[in-house]
């Protein structure tokens, strides 16, 4: 489980899971946007990046976000960056995530 969120005023945040699977990683959550907000992942392998994606911008709403990333190594990825950010790209909360 993750939550990330940002501060007052604008109290958004973006809070779920995430699943692991041999050559894949999924992220998904509720994000309730306050305001204009986006959800970015990247699945890493040791230093490398593997995949980068996003959900589209959402603007005063709550919405459920899933976000496949791809980890076409043999193992899989072993962590993923989660941020949550403003319409401008303004990373206002993140994390790395660990695969068990």
């Amino acid at each position: 489980m993750f939550s990330l969120s940002s501060t007052p005023p604008n109290n958004s945040y973006y809070s779920g899971r995430v699943t692991w699977y041999n050559r894949a990683v999924t992220v998904d959550g509720t994000l309730h946007a306050a305001g204009c907000r986006r959800v970015y992942a990247t699945a890493w392998a040791g230093t490398t990046p593997l995949d980068t994606r996003s959900s589209s911008t959402h603007c005063n709403n709550d919405s459920e976000q899933t976000i496949n990333l791809v980890a076409d190594v043999p193992g899989g990825s072993d962590h993923v960056y989660v941020s949550l950010t403003d319409a401008n790209g303004k990373v206002l909360d993140s994390g790395y995530y660990y695969r068990p």
